[in-house]
């Protein structure tokens, strides 16, 4: 997805740039979408064409979206972005069967009421209100790794809240937030063990999946011949 690989290359080098001062500025986040097309797809501005014309006119209009709805949130700091993280997840304590766990968050912010858990979703929604479930799954994800001992950048899940940027949305109604409860939590963890156990079960056999839209991002479409 390149659209989204170049938003989220733009949002981060604007929360990454001391310069917040410009963040307004039409010429400034027209740079910063330069740069990110630079950075991501090694292209300067003047070799732009085509139908990355029209990319890099709608990143500029997204991105303006996010900055305006970033600025509606009181007392917003932005405390990582883009940022690695990765913990151990126990599957068996008796057998001492672990796994290593790997995500890249896209934002974690501090705000006048607690911390947030951002994930940017360019695509389309295909709900009118609250939270895609697959998407509340990914920031449960995220929640498991920053909560994790070896990380610690949450203390735990008190006062955090889980939320979607829609970008399409437009700035005044794009965030969707969810707050996290222990037991949801918890669901979600034994829900993940179970998955993992059967992936890693050498007796259960893969079996190609009935739901074609799952193939759409899937890497390894092209080996079944999706």
């Amino acid at each position: 997805d390149i659209f989204g690989s170049l938003f989220h290359k733009a949002m981060e080098l604007i929360y990454t740039d001391d310069n917040s001062a410009h963040h307004r500025e039409k010429r400034y986040i027209e740079s910063i979408v330069d740069k990110a097309f630079f950075d991501i797809l090694m292209m300067k501005s003047e070799d732009i064409r085509g139908r990355n014309l029209v990319i890099r006119e709608l990143l500029k209009r997204y991105v303006t979206y996010t900055l305006e709805a970033d600025r509606l949130v009181g007392g917003l700091v932005v405390m990582k972005t883009e940022k690695v993280y990765k913990c151990r997840f126990c599957l068996d304590a008796q057998k001492e069967l672990f796994v290593t766990l790997k995500g890249i968050v896209d934002r974690i912010d501090s705000t006048e009421i607690g911390n947030r858990v951002v994930d940017y979703k360019t695509g389309r929604v295909n709900v009118k209100t609250g939270i895609e479930p697959k998407h509340l799954d990914q920031l449960y994800f995220y929640l498991l790794l920053l909560t994790a001992p070896e990380n610690r950048i949450l203390p735990g899940i008190d006062r955090v809240t889980l939320d979607i940027f829609y970008v399409r949305e437009g700035y005044r109604k794009s965030y969707r937030e969810a707050v996290p409860s222990e037991e949801s939590f918890n669901a979600f963890k034994e829900e993940m063990k179970e998955t993992l156990l059967e992936i890693l079960n050498p007796d259960a056999d893969f079996i190609m999946t009935d739901d074609l839209t799952k193939c759409g991002y899937c890497p390894f479409k092209d080996i079944c011949n999706r």
